[in-house]
């Protein structure tokens, strides 16, 4: 989601849940290596904040000199 903040979650754990599916890679072997490369982490993204007019036009990076709210998690802050 380009342009939009986002927050990184890392997790390090001795036993993780909620691991990647294998259908999120392209092999059986892509799979195994990230499960041999990231046996105790795990990163997931979450993006809190919704596009809008809240964004300047020029640069999706700044913020509008019109802006008034912006959307986090469907509710106008």
């Amino acid at each position: 989601m380009q342009g939009l903040p986002d927050t990184h979650i890392y997790t390090f754990a001795s036993t993780l849940q909620n691991r990647d599916s294998e259908q999120k890679y392209k092999s059986r072997q892509a799979y195994e290596n990230y499960l041999a490369n990231n046996p105790h982490n795990e990163s997931r993204f979450a993006f809190p904040l919704a596009s809008g007019g809240w964004q300047d036009p020029d640069c999706c990076d700044y913020i509008a000199d019109s802006a008034t709210a912006v959307i986090v998690r469907g509710q106008a802050v």
